[in-house]
């Protein structure tokens, strides 16, 4: 979120005086695009961002980001000492990083050109990333990204740093953003083993057609073709299916695949009274309400699973999908776990208030005899006396 007009605030260090001897320098030497390439232009470099990764490392990146800077030719870097990327963020308010707003730290400290980036830990590695932002228009001008080994965490930053304002660059080559939904799956580039579920970042690829083949043990290949145009990004999405788990089953004997006899039907108990409605009824809410709260459980697992997918995701839009996705899977679960507990809790009131309305059948034990009490009038009077009831 970009800060507001009238909340502007100043980073640790930088009087007000200065930032008004910067805000000249920048309209005498921001504002004019045009001008020579031999005047160099001034960069800063925001101390990288750490995630689950010991912050020496992320302290050592950015040492190396800044001395390999100061070495390329048409570069000056200032504000050696700048702050970190989420205390500049904080101070201006820019909690979702955006370029146009961290631009403004930029210029705050009196640079054209502004870098910053995360380290973050990637199944034992660190995934790296640079931007380099114009302070003038606010627009991101270039983003680096590499997998590094931890003990080359220095070299990767250095080698980045030189890719990110390098002449070289060229948009002809494409990406490939693969989105599995299995992690562990394998990966292949043009029947070449490139990575493993999931993709830190796109797969860089020259213009053409490429084939894509992703496979996980106990589940179907799948297999893509796309083609990528120079500078263009396609996004892909894969779920792989699992294999049928009787193909490859040891065959039946006869006897077990004949079909069973048909069950005796037991005897109807005489006198019995049907089964009530409303213990039919019960049994019916208290199954479904099982059913339903089931399938509310399996909303709430492919949210976990989205939420996993998006802890590991790099790329902002990406993200954004996975967690509209996962805002969907949970309301759906809530819902259906509510709906299911109370379907589940009004069968079984059904079931224990309805009880009294099926008593128990007893069965014919053939003769039998027994007293019942008895008030008769005799004699123009009541009194009292025996029945002999008798059963045959």
């Amino acid at each position: 979120m970009s800060r507001g007009m009238g909340q502007r605030r100043s980073l640790p260090g930088t009087p007000g005086w200065g930032r008004q001897l910067l805000a000249v320098a920048i309209l005498l030497g921001v504002g004019l695009p045009e001008a020579s390439a031999s005047v160099p232009r001034r960069v800063a470099v925001l101390g990288l961002e750490v995630v689950d990764l010991p912050a020496r490392l992320a302290e050592q990146a950015t040492a190396a980001v800044r001395n390999q800077i100061s070495t390329l030719p048409g570069l000056i870097l200032v504000a050696r000492d700048a702050v970190g990327l989420g205390e500049a963020a904080l101070t201006f308010s820019c909690i979702d990083e955006a370029p146009a707003c961290l631009a403004l730290v930029g210029k705050e400290l009196g640079a054209q050109l502004l870098v910053y980036g995360r380290l973050r830990s990637h199944r034992q590695q660190a995934h790296l990333v640079l931007h380099a932002v114009d302070t003038a228009t606010g627009q991101e001008l270039a983003t680096e990204e590499s997998i590094v080994d931890l003990p080359l965490v220095q070299e990767g930053a250095a080698r980045l740093s030189s890719l990110l304002f390098s002449s070289e660059r060229s948009p002809s080559q494409g990406r490939i953003g693969l989105a599995v939904m299995q992690a562990g799956a394998h990966i292949y580039l043009d029947d070449r083993l490139v990575d493993q579920a999931p993709l830190a970042t796109p797969l860089a690829v020259d213009p053409g057609v490429h084939r894509l083949r992703v496979s996980l043990e106990g589940f179907e290949t799948a297999e893509l073709t796309v083609q990528v145009a120079g500078g263009e990004t396609k996004e892909l999405a894969v779920n792989l299916l699992p294999k049928e788990e009787l193909l490859g089953a040891p065959a039946l004997p006869a006897e077990a695949l004949a079909p069973p006899p048909p069950p005796r039907a037991a005897p109807a108990p005489r006198g019995g009274v049907p089964v009530s409605t409303a213990r039919l009824l019960g049994w019916g809410l208290l199954g479904g309400g099982v059913i339903v709260a089931a399938a509310g459980g399996a909303f709430g697992y492919a949210t976990y699973q989205v939420q996993q997918d998006y802890d590991a995701e790099t790329r902002q839009e990406r993200a954004q999908e996975l967690e509209a996705d996962g805002k969907s899977y949970a309301l759906t679960a809530n819902i259906l776990f509510g709906i299911g507990g109370a379907m589940a809790l009004s069968g079984a009131i059904l079931l224990l208030t309805s009880h009294g309305d099926n008593p128990p059948v007893v069965a014919h034990r053939g003769p039998a005899l027994r007293l019942a009490p008895l008030v008769a009038p005799i004699d123009g009077a009541l009194a009292p006396g025996a029945l002999l009831l008798g059963t045959f």
